[in-house]
């Protein structure tokens, strides 16, 4: 049976509001929203990470990383792909909220 222990002085609530005070936080959300929406194109475009590496002359290792969030993407490569899947991307520049 698993265990869940609970490390005292420990508030996940606190942890977040902390993480929220440094860039990192905004530079991973980015890389997650973009991921995101390329995901959600591609299902609605019904292209496979094969089909879009292929039409990027790219490997599908990379799409993935890209999909998964866990590379760093230029400005121009989120453009190559968003052209290959027959869209362009519209980009809202909001303020931080601070709590």
């Amino acid at each position: 049976m698993n265990t869940i222990v609970r490390t005292s002085g420990y508030s996940f609530q606190k942890a977040l509001a902390e993480a929220q005070t440094r860039l990192d936080y905004y530079e991973e959300g980015v890389l997650l929203d973009v991921a995101h929406e390329l995901s959600k194109a591609m299902r609605r475009k019904k292209v496979t990470v094969s089909a879009l590496a292929h039409l990027l002359d790219g490997t599908p290792a990379s799409i993935t990383r890209i999909l998964r969030g866990h590379k760093s993407v230029s400005l121009k490569t989120i453009t190559k792909i968003a052209f290959a899947l027959g869209m362009k991307w519209e980009f809202t520049l909001v303020p931080i909220k601070k709590k």
